[in-house]
């Protein structure tokens, strides 16, 4: 049988027109037979088989554990399930899906808005995790959205980047920053992340879920100081809150205030008022404003260690975030002398103080329409990545019109 040296040697002898056209036949299918054998170890594909899935297109559904109550929510955009007619990538595809937000302002918030948020709410069709991004050093051209901290801007964007869906975010009340609260500022923004709640993505301070254990070893009644505790910062508050203290202080009520403001213990600079909380009757819980829907933590730290809080605040609190209207002293509801009259009352007796704490006692069904839908936000995924997914919906809508 000739061999392909066989061939190339009688290649170099004089040959017949026929001789040499059925030589150059077998060399030419060689060659092209031994470059399709590289080929398939190369890039390891089958021969009968396309080299690349089509993307295909239907309804996307994006779901959770928690989709049984979401229809207890307040609807908007980011509690609604994220159907999209638009093409996905498949469970063989390199692309994986991905959200970049280029943050455009400095805010409060140290590296929560820097680098790759874990969004575990997995894409079905693809079986893959959404990528979500956020930082500064985002290209703007590759960015799928832009990130502004409401209370660092004060007027029109500038540059506009009309071409740029753009997220507003604030934590901070209206009553501090009244752009907030001006159309045409918001208006300059589609997506909004804010304590208002009904914000595309309503942020939260940490409420405390009455149906997981907490703190099991408060001091009881007995043994808490029979004294009220005051821990706060910010002395100019718009409320006049420190107003309200005085007024007890001047009625003989015995307040401790271990903060910064109308101090008159010596305790540490570094208060903790975690422990400051445990060890008193009664505690403040005054929010910096009365703002609506801003219920800020407060009110949550009186909850979790047991004191019973004078709150005030919000003007929706009691029906929108408290559990229950008797598990607070509403200032509001007193005038100078009946507030203080109250706060004697709870110091001095188990009775009173216990009645501030029966809500922890009653079932889930029982306590306030306002705080089961509150628990029921609470179990969403973080902030981040729930704008992420309304980013991420809007980005396919355009890839797909």
């Amino acid at each position: 049988m000739p061999t392909l040296f066989s061939c190339h040697k009688t290649m170099r002898q004089p040959l017949s027109q026929t001789t040499a056209l059925r030589t150059f036949a077998v060399l030419s299918l060689f060659i092209l037979g031994t470059q399709f054998c590289q080929t398939l170890v190369t890039r390891r594909i089958s021969p009968f088989k396309p080299t690349s899935k089509p993307r295909g297109e239907g309804i996307w559904s994006e779901k959770n554990e928690n989709d049984q109550t979401r229809s207890f929510l307040v609807p908007n955009v980011a509690e609604t399930e994220l159907q999209v007619q638009a093409p996905y990538p498949t469970k063989d595809s390199n692309l994986k899906p991905t959200v970049r937000i280029k943050v455009m302002t400095g805010h409060y918030y140290d590296h929560d808005y820097s680098g790759v948020t874990p969004c575990t709410t997995k894409i079905k069709s693809s079986g893959q995790t959404l990528t979500c991004e956020y930082g500064t050093e985002v290209p703007i051209e590759e960015a799928d959205a832009l990130w502004y901290f409401g209370p660092f801007v004060t007027g029109s964007i500038d540059p506009p980047y009309p071409n740029h869906t753009k997220i507003v975010m604030s934590l901070e009340p209206s009553s501090y920053y009244p752009q907030l609260d001006n159309p045409d500022f918001m208006n300059q923004f589609k997506f909004k992340m804010t304590y208002r709640l009904n914000s595309d993505v309503p942020l939260l301070y940490e409420v405390m879920d009455i149906r997981k254990p907490f703190e099991p070893n408060l001091p009881s009644f007995k043994d808490r100081k029979a004294r009220v505790s005051f821990v706060n910062r910010n002395c100019d508050a718009l409320n006049g809150r420190s107003g309200i203290v005085r007024a007890l202080i001047t009625a003989g009520v015995p307040v401790d205030a271990a903060g910064l403001c109308l101090r008159n213990t010596e305790s540490l600079d570094q208060v903790d008022k975690r422990l400051e909380f445990q060890t008193h009757r009664v505690c403040l819980s005054i929010e910096n404003s009365n703002t609506i829907d801003y219920v800020s933590e407060k009110i949550w730290d009186a909850y979790r260690n047991g004191c019973v809080p004078i709150y005030m605040g919000a003007p929706n609190a009691v029906a929108d975030f408290l559990p229950a209207e008797d598990s607070v002293i509403m200032a509001e509801k007193y005038s100078a002398v009946g507030l203080a009259e109250e706060v004697r009352r709870v110091l001095a007796s188990e009775a009173a103080f216990e009645g501030y704490m029966a809500w922890k006692k009653r079932p889930l069904h029982q306590l306030s329409k306002g705080y089961q839908k509150l628990l029921k936000r609470s179990e969403e995924p973080h902030s981040r990545c729930r704008m992420c997914r309304i980013i991420y919906k809007e980005k396919l809508e355009k890839e797909a019109s």
